[in-house]
């Protein structure tokens, strides 16, 4: 007596049976004609068998039923990451959002840094002075660029050496700074070269190469300062600490006796007077 309806009917050892054809099934036993298997079983609430009903939830989500199998599909920028699929619950997981950001438990953003999730990829920007050198979103921007180990990027490294001199990284640009009485001269801030030249001698005396010249004079570096005394008869008429008392003050008509004092009309210096 069993129907058509979705079925083939045979007489197997004079017993009547009934044969589901794929994704039909008899479920309320009657099998009379034009009944016979009546359920789709690819359906969600009778999916892959009688009664059986898909229980994933339709918060941002659509539920099939393929080919006997429950099949949730999450909406775009949402994900099922806690595996229930209870009623009004489904997927769950913004995954456009910072702690689920392009799939479940993808953590973007932590210290010293702004963050986002525009469709599913981290978008770090860094605090001012920090730098994500690690390209892990999850711990944010941890290391410090304002550092000479990093000095202005990741494993940028401050060459500077330490002798006779301090070493910063001030807004990411290496800077030496030398000790009191010390300077580098030759531009060489490799390991242990630093500040290399003492400016307290009369060869660099308060800064590279300023020379105090001791001809015809002795000389001094004083607190950065060339200090000249001229030999008797002679002066330091130009200022120039660098030569030295370069005027002979017997002979000298421009400076006769000292300084500055010129013979005038026709007179000549001799033995430190105009005559």
């Amino acid at each position: 007596g069993g129907g058509t309806d979705h079925d083939t009917e045979s007489c197997a050892a004079g017993v009547c049976v009934l044969v589901s054809d794929a994704g039909w099934e008899a479920c309320d036993g009657n099998q009379t004609a034009n009944n016979g298997c009546e359920v789709n079983i690819f359906s969600t609430t009778n999916c892959g068998g009688c009664g059986v009903t898909c229980g994933g939830g339709t918060d941002h989500a659509t539920e099939s039923c393929a080919a006997g199998v429950c099949v949730l599909d999450c909406d775009a920028g949402w994900e099922d990451c806690d595996g229930n699929q209870s009623a009004n619950n489904g997927c769950e997981g913004n995954i456009y959002s910072t702690t689920n950001c392009g799939g479940c438990g993808i953590t973007c953003g932590g210290a010293n840094a702004a963050s986002g999730c525009p469709a599913g990829v981290c978008n770090l920007v860094c605090d001012a002075g920090w730098e994500d050198c690690d390209g892990n979103p999850a711990n944010g921007c941890e290391v410090d660029i304002y550092s000479t180990t990093n000095c202005g990027g990741c494993g940028v490294t401050c060459g500077g050496g330490t002798d006779n001199a301090t070493e910063s990284c001030p807004a990411g640009i290496c800077t030496l700074a030398c000790d009191p009485g010390w300077e580098d001269c030759d531009g060489d801030q490799s390991a242990d070269n630093g500040c290399e030249v003492d400016i307290t001698t009369t060869n660099d005396c308060g800064g590279c190469g300023i020379i105090c010249d001791d001809t015809d004079a002795s000389a001094a570096c004083t607190a950065g300062h060339c200090v000249l005394t001229c030999d008797a008869n002679y002066g330091n008429c130009d200022d120039d600490p660098s030569n030295g008392c370069e005027a002979n003050l017997l002979t000298n008509d421009a400076h006769c006796g000292f300084c500055n004092n010129a013979c005038s009309g026709g007179l000549s210096c001799s033995a430190g007077s105009c005559s």
